[in-house]
């Protein structure tokens, strides 16, 4: 019974459906249709030719959507901007907070290739996966 009920409602959201799809066909026939009368008409009074009368009109008709997308990639350009703007500021403070919470590590002084060969004689086990740190902590507690 469930299984009817939804699909009678699917049947009647695709008759919807169908419905807007015709109105919004229509609309643009008559859109069309209009820009092709007018782009005749100025055709026949001033000599142009009919391509580039049509582009005029259908130029002077575009729906405002397409001004609001113009004017999208000029918002995201400005705020691309002020975000490259502040970028500095809040790198800069990040390194004193970086610098006032952790001290320096001392840097071993061997490569990550000569710690791996002092992890390998002494058999540290996932050697192979490890960064330079934890080798250096691996063979510093292992030892």
């Amino acid at each position: 019974m469930e299984t009817q009920k939804a699909l009678t409602k699917v049947m009647e959201m695709v008759e919807q459906l169908g419905q807007a799809v015709e109105e919004v066909v229509e609309d643009l026939v008559n859109r069309v249709k209009s820009a092709v009368s007018d782009a005749e008409g100025a055709v026949a009074g001033s000599g142009a030719t009919p391509k580039a009368a049509a582009k005029k009109t259908a130029a002077k008709k575009a729906p405002a959507k397409k001004t609001a997308a113009k004017k999208a990639p000029a918002k995201k350009a400005a705020a691309k901007k002020t975000a490259a703007k502040k970028a500095p500021a809040k790198k800069a403070a990040a390194k004193k907070t970086a610098a006032k919470k952790a001290p320096a590590k001392k840097s071993s002084g061997k490569t990550k290739d000569e710690l791996y060969a002092e992890a390998s004689k002494r058999n540290i086990a996932g050697r192979s996966t490890m960064t330079k740190t934890q080798l250096t902590a691996a063979i510093r507690n292992a030892g």
